[in-house]
């Protein structure tokens, strides 16, 4: 009977703590500004032809690389990458020049 009331806590503990980890990462997708990070990754040329009040284009010289950035309706920053057509959230974009994953 013990053994099973300490699994259940485990698992009960488990889900909070991957309840906890996700509300974080929500989060870094809001409050994580991808207008304010790109530039980390050289995209620091804003394109201002291409870009408008809710979208802003950022391009990087080094390889002709060029983003979309906007906020989505769900508040949370989201990038478009011409070059490689891939997008997502700010998580994506670290992943995609990174190389790492979350997974």
């Amino acid at each position: 009977m013990k053994t099973a009331v300490k699994a259940t806590s485990l698992r009960n503990e488990q889900h909070k703590t991957a309840g906890v980890q996700m509300e974080e990462l929500e989060r870094f997708k809001s409050e994580i500004s991808l207008m304010e990070y790109a530039p980390n990754y050289d995209y620091t040329e804003l394109d201002r032809n291409q870009s408008s009040r809710t979208c802003v284009v950022l391009r990087r010289q080094a390889d002709d690389g060029k983003i979309a950035v906007s906020r989505g309706y769900d508040g949370h920053w989201v990038y478009y990458d011409f070059r490689h057509g891939k997008g997502g959230s700010i998580l994506d974009f670290v992943m995609q020049h990174t190389g790492c994953n979350l997974g």
